[in-house]
């Protein structure tokens, strides 16, 4: 396919000719002339669940660690067992392959959120992320849309969770956890104010670490690459959020790509920052570092001074 020069204001620039978009090959793309060297430009996917990233990681990188969370650190075979551990729990409560719908609701608070994706996950069921900042009307629409079994959350986020629970015929399991979950006794980076207010698991809220202490046997898997995995919610810019249905394939290409167009490797160290309940910060800064067998430092809230200790520190 051949370009034309067109004339833009002062600038001379190279365009496909109007009616010539028709690529008759793979290879007769136009983006593929602009194309870095040493990127492919075919990829073949895996045709296994998405909670597969972490089962391998926690094979060949056991020890290493995973996440650190302010000081806490995880080590990849950790992070694993509570995946596992999770995904017993989640099926002891009658969770299981079927279309179950279990919604993350909560900040970036790594350990809580990742563990619970991917236990949601292991669990055979479908993980429902929420943008924690929401109001109330939204988060019930949310719920009642999916029809979400259980949510997962933080007892600083009860209040509003609570006022619309009753309204959500579906719904019959809390979940809770705090941020001191997965805290050191002397965190080595400064906490969001936010993170001060920590109340503790009321009386009919299931406690978070009652879930990690679980000892059960995880259900069979039964999911394929094919199924339904998450669904993610718009921002509702233009009108309520929608509902973006993605299977355990879809997600696992978006993970492929961003891992082979970065570059990454299992040496590197990604500080997660953006939010994870958006498929944006969920693919490019937790599942493509799970994918590497990389480290994650993640924040809950975005800080420029507490962002650049870590950096600094681990070159």
């Amino acid at each position: 396919m051949e370009l034309i020069t067109k004339q833009v204001g002062d600038t001379e620039v190279q365009v496909i000719p109007e009616g010539d978009y028709i690529c008759e090959t793979h290879d007769d793309r136009p983006w593929f002339r602009f194309w870095p060297p040493r990127v492919t430009r075919r990829m073949d996917y895996p045709r296994v669940p998405l909670f597969n990233i972490v089962e391998v990681s926690a094979m060949r990188y056991p020890g290493k660690d995973v996440i650190i969370y302010y000081g806490f650190r995880i080590k990849y075979s950790e992070l694993w067992d509570s995946i596992i551990r999770l995904s017993a729990f989640l099926y002891n409560l009658g969770i299981d392959r079927g279309g179950d719908r279990v919604a993350i609701y909560m900040l970036n608070t790594p350990p809580h959120w990742v563990i619970s994706f991917f236990g949601i996950l292991r669990a055979n069921a479908i993980a429902v992320p929420i943008n924690p900042l929401v109001a109330p009307d939204v988060l019930e629409y949310i719920l009642k849309e999916t029809g979400a079994k259980a949510v997962i959350t933080l007892t600083q986020l009860l209040p509003r969770l609570l006022s619309v629970k009753d309204k959500v015929p579906s719904l019959k399991y809390v979940i809770a956890g705090r941020y001191r979950d997965y805290l050191p006794e002397k965190p080595e980076l400064k906490l969001p104010q936010l993170m001060l207010t920590d109340p503790e698991v009321p009386q009919g809220v299931i406690n978070w670490r009652d879930a990690m202490a679980f000892n059960g046997n995880p259900p069979t898997v039964k999911v394929t690459y094919e199924d339904l995995a998450a669904i993610p919610y718009t921002s509702g810019t233009t009108g309520i959020p929608k509902g973006v249905m993605h299977s355990h394939g879809t997600m696992w290409a978006s993970t492929l790509n961003a891992a082979v167009w970065y570059n990454i490797a299992p040496s590197g160290i990604v500080l997660t920052v953006l939010p994870i309940f958006h498929v944006t910060g969920l693919v490019h800064s937790v599942l493509v570092p799970l994918y590497a067998g990389s480290t994650m430092v993640l924040m809950t809230t975005w800080d420029r001074e507490t962002a650049s200790t870590p950096l600094r520190n681990m070159g």
